[in-house]
């Protein structure tokens, strides 16, 4: 399942959109992972363009290798059977191996992350996602202005992960990846495999609706050093 997660307002509207899209395209299922907190909170939305007939008559291809278009065909009418089970183990197999196929292009294609003061001077690098994130970052703030420098990789699709976006950004000063969530770790498994043992990983998280600050994640940074 394509799982998108947003850090604002503004991406939580643009998500509800394209979440459409993606379950359209791919004939799969797609969760906006939002945390309690955006659900609550109020900030300034620009809502975009609606799509032009170009764009849509664009995305309706997309549905020419299942949909039935029987006023389009003539007398070519054709009938596309849609079924998840198949009694044929030889279809069957065929069947599996296409979803195969498919998720596997939806984890070339549409991995997307956002990185924030990641540079081969980083010491620590985060990973957060959601409103995490955006504490985590006021913490790189303060600790930039003290001369230390961290980095932070925000998956923006928690699946598919960015793997190589988390390796490619553990340059040759960092000595651990932090990963801060608020939740007792859903995304510590994904981070360990992208980092590969390269650097030791650690964990801290809050549940149960408390949010840590700026001054926690900080606190738990500056022990790093």
């Amino acid at each position: 399942m394509i799982v998108l997660a947003p850090s604002s307002v503004q991406e939580f509207a643009d998500m509800a959109a394209e979440a459409f899209d993606l379950a359209d395209k791919y004939r799969n299922p797609v969760m906006i992972l939002a945390d309690g907190m955006l659900g609550q909170m109020m900030e300034p939305v620009e809502f975009k363009p609606a799509k032009t007939q170009e764009e849509i008559d664009a995305l309706g291809n997309i549905h020419n290798s299942w949909c039935i278009c029987p006023n389009e065909d003539g007398d070519a009418k054709h009938h596309h059977e849609i079924n998840s089970l198949e009694i044929d183990p030889s279809v069957l197999e065929k069947h599996v191996n296409e979803l195969y196929e498919k998720y596997g292009r939806i984890e070339r294609d549409e991995v997307r992350f956002d990185t924030y003061n990641v540079s081969d001077d980083n010491e620590i690098l985060c990973v957060a996602w959601g409103t995490a994130s955006r504490i985590v970052k006021s913490a790189i703030n303060e600790l930039t202005a003290q001369g230390k420098s961290v980095g932070l990789i925000r998956p923006i699709t928690c699946w598919p992960f960015p793997y190589e976006a988390v390796a490619e950004a553990i340059g040759p000063k960092v000595r651990k990846v932090y990963v801060f969530e608020l939740n007792t770790g859903q995304m510590l498994d994904d981070v360990k495999i992208a980092v590969q043992g390269k650097v030791p990983v650690t964990f801290w998280g809050k549940v149960g609706g408390i949010v840590f600050t700026p001054a926690e994640i900080k606190e738990k940074l500056e022990a790093c050093f």
